[in-house]
């Protein structure tokens, strides 16, 4: 899979070895019926259920308990969340608290392996 590593809000960095076999266990899981399906979960900020989605950790040593469901929009939001924090502040602002709703995202081309 060979993504790419993550530094989290706490600062802690995860290698791309962790995150990719994270994304085994999240996978292993729904199949189990331990986790339900992206495709059955809102985004946890604006709730979209249409589009690209991803479970975004900020533990990768526990991606079954901390995965968060996240559209393909507000999980790019999240990861420019230390290059441009206003922006991002005030993306957030519009989702949860104006709701706001931006149309689902059905194509990219970031390369980003967590989001397939």
């Amino acid at each position: 899979m060979a993504g790419n590593g993550y530094t989290n809000i706490y600062g802690t960095f995860f290698d791309s070895k962790t995150r990719d076999a994270s994304m085994l266990i999240q996978k292993k899981a729904v199949q189990e019926g331990r986790m339900k399906s992206i495709k059955d979960v809102p985004c946890v900020w604006c709730g979209q259920l249409e589009g690209i989605k991803a479970y975004h950790c900020e533990d990768y040593n526990d991606p079954v308990g901390d995965a968060q469901s996240m559209c393909w929009r507000c999980h790019m939001m999240w990861h420019s969340r230390f290059r441009a924090p206003g922006a991002v502040f005030r993306y957030i602002y519009e989702v949860t608290v104006l709701g706001k709703q931006y149309p689902p995202v059905h194509k990219f081309d970031l390369g980003c392996i967590s989001c397939r």
